[in-house]
C-alpha cells in the first residue's frame, strides 16, 4: 500500500502488516489486544510486540496518532 500524508507531502510505501494496521485503525480505535486478535501468526506475545514496533513507526511517522 502507498500512504500519501496529505500534510506533508510524504509518500510512504507501507508493509502488508502496516496497511492492515492503518486500515483498521481508519475505522474505530483498537486496543493492542484486539489489533492482535485480527492476525494469525506467532504467539500472542510475539504478535504483540512485532504490532507494537510497526504502530511505533506508524506513529514516528505521523501516519498514526498515539492514544
Amino acid at each position: 500500500m502507498v500512504y500519501f500524508d496529505l500534510a506533508s507531502g510524504d509518500t510512504h510505501l507501507l508493509s502488508d502488516v502496516a496497511a492492515h494496521l492503518v486500515r483498521l485503525l481508519q475505522t474505530k480505535p483498537l486496543s493492542l489486544e484486539e489489533l492482535v486478535a485480527s492476525f494469525d501468526e506467532g504467539t500472542v506475545e510475539e504478535t504483540a510486540d512485532a504490532l507494537r514496533s510497526v504502530l511505533d513507526e506508524l506513529v514516528a511517522l505521523n501516519i498514526l496518532e498515539p492514544a
